[in-house]
């Protein structure tokens, strides 16, 4: 039975970014029409050989065969991109790198934003993260947060000025919530990214198997001359 946790570790959404997000990938997104016509109209696909692109003498269907590999190539890795776009979180979306979300978070939250993110990653345990026990840390914060919010509500004008002397106090903390925050919304979703990760793998290998077949004839052609 697969451990999701420890995929999770492997399979972060920052970390397989650069493989399934790439400019290869995004731009397979445009193949499957133009593809589809070039490689799988019998006209444009049996004129499109060597003997046209190079001037060199044509080999067939070979060269069709290539077409092909090249074209499911970039449907797998188109697919794998799309999917990785509707699935990643709106956070990995905006931030990818965690230190910009850190600071952008701790200037902009708020004390509720702050307790909804504790209640969510308190209860959050993965392996490289031992469980987020703040204790009297955040009792103190949670404690003092609170009489800055009833001072709000009771449109006490220095409330924003002692909560930001609050943030500063509490710096390590809010930061601390922040990095978990952050480190769980990297390692959600795990079987998506498993699932993402296997199409692209899919995709290059296609890709390389065309590069792969002329690498051998001309190695092939190379020693023949030898």
């Amino acid at each position: 039975m697969w451990n999701f946790n420890r995929l999770a570790v492997v399979f972060e959404w920052t970390s397989i970014q650069p493989v399934v997000d790439g400019w290869i990938a995004r731009l397979s997104l445009s193949v499957p029409i133009i593809g589809w016509l070039i490689v799988f109209n019998d006209s444009v696909g049996g004129q499109l050989t060597f003997e046209v692109l190079g001037g060199v003498k044509s080999i067939g269907q070979v060269d069709l065969l290539r077409l092909r590999f090249i074209y499911f190539g970039l449907i797998f890795l188109g697919g794998a991109n799309l999917l990785y776009r509707l699935f990643r979180p709106r956070l990995i979306a905006n931030y990818h790198q965690i230190d910009h979300y850190i600071d952008r978070g701790f200037e902009t939250h708020s004390y509720n934003s702050m307790v909804q993110l504790y209640n969510e990653v308190s209860v959050w345990n993965a392996p490289g993260y031992s469980k987020l026990e703040l204790g009297e840390a955040w009792g103190s914060y949670d404690k003092e947060s609170k009489k800055n919010q009833e001072a709000f509500n009771s449109h006490s004008r220095s409330s924003i000025l002692e909560y930001s002397v609050i943030k500063e106090r509490f710096a390590p903390l809010i930061r601390s919530v922040l990095h978990f925050n952050y480190a769980k919304q990297n390692r959600s979703r795990v079987f998506a990214k498993l699932i993402i990760c296997i199409l692209a793998l899919v995709g290059y290998v296609l890709l390389l198997i065309p590069s792969f077949s002329v690498l051998t004839q001309v190695l092939t052609s190379t020693m023949k001359l030898l």
